[in-house]
């Protein structure tokens, strides 16, 4: 099976839209952002063809919709729709899944295929080949996406038969390197204390153990929740009880001590003279500076030139986290600065970071 990054996934499935008519399957491990992917993949879709994105199952001309069937929730006369008897002969009312407006555009998105009964999948069959169920039609402008879990996961699927296989074009989504994770944290506003934690143990940004007994494990999903539970927590054993609760006990233990680290610096101090910045040694330590003084300058915007000062300053496996985010937390003030002296500076360092 071809197996796919994030962004080469968004490449493939708005080249698969432009092309029409076959449908996709998307594979992956659970919680690395396979729905959240496909809906980007719809919202960019809208943006590129001056559509409204909606997900309210309204459709119509001016808009692009983007529909999540579930038919793990289904039994396989769902499918097909309701029964009428008219002329003496028995047709069908369409099911509410499929879209009324044959001139609209979307993603018709059957998550969590895998768990879906076989006599669900089997009656799909055409769907996923001929995109109608009896004499129901999905209209020319929607492409059809399923996705599943992975067969050697303990997610309770079922096998999916080679013939239904066979309708598809297959991808399998990776789980993010380090950089390539990152750079969707920061631009999504995922906490900077995680993104800074996770590049100091790449390890933990997907780790899951079959064995273990604690049911909550870390996920690109998860990290997520996480980002979301600890947002102005200064409380450090509130923290990691949250952080517990999204990844794991041991994980959220490590998090918590590698967090305390910040205690051994002065960030202020830090901010006031740069130049401390380099008598920071410690690995660990340094990715809790980065982390620390990008949650500064989002109660403080007058400390970016400094800042700054230390992007240039520090090793750029670090340096990058901090440019990160003092680009995505006030990009009005960050392009103010393009024509200072210390842009200049960062700029010819982290070239290949700036897109």
């Amino acid at each position: 099976m071809e197996k796919v990054t994030h962004k080469q996934l968004v490449e493939h499935l708005l080249h698969a839209y432009k092309i029409g008519s076959i449908s996709v399957f998307l594979h992956g491990l659970h919680g690395t952002g396979k729905s959240q992917a496909i809906k980007a993949v719809a919202q960019t879709l809208a943006k590129e063809m001056k559509l409204e994105f909606t997900e309210n199952g309204k459709e119509n001309e001016k808009t692009f919709g983007f529909r999540d069937v579930r038919l793990a929730q289904m039994e396989s006369v769902d499918l097909r729709g309701t029964p009428k008897v008219e002329d003496g002969k028995t047709k069908w009312f369409a099911p509410d899944w499929i879209p009324e407006n044959t001139e609209s555009h979307g993603i018709m998105f059957f998550d969590e295929f895998d768990k879906a009964t076989p006599s669900v999948q089997n009656a799909s069959l055409q769907i996923m080949l001929d995109r109608k169920i009896g004499n129901a039609h999905i209209p020319d402008g929607w492409m059809v996406i399923t996705a599943g879990n992975m067969s050697d996961e303990n997610a309770h699927s079922f096998e999916i038969s080679s013939v239904l296989n066979n309708r598809f074009k297959h991808f399998e989504l990776i789980v993010p390197t380090p950089k390539l994770w990152t750079e969707w944290a920061i631009q999504n506003g995922i906490n900077s204390h995680i993104v800074a934690f996770l590049n100091f143990k790449p390890q933990y940004i997907y780790k899951y153990d079959e064995n273990t007994k604690d049911v909550a494990h870390p996920t690109p999903r998860t990290w997520q929740f996480c980002s979301q539970s600890i947002e102005g927590v200064t409380d450090t054993a509130f923290m990691e009880r949250e952080v517990a609760s999204c990844v794991g006990k041991g994980v959220a233990i490590e998090f918590s001590s590698w967090y305390k680290m910040q205690e051994k610096v002065d960030l202020d101090a830090i901010v006031k003279n740069p130049e401390l910045v380099t008598k920071v040694k410690e690995i660990s330590l340094k990715y809790a500076v980065v982390s620390g003084l990008s949650e500064k300058y989002k109660s403080d915007r007058k400390i970016l030139e400094p800042l700054l000062e230390v992007v240039k300053l520090i090793e750029p496996e670090f340096g990058f986290i901090l440019l990160g985010y003092l680009r995505s937390t006030d990009k009005m003030a960050f392009g103010k600065i393009v024509t200072s002296k210390i842009w200049k500076e960062v700029a010819s360092k982290y070239g290949k970071y700036l897109d």
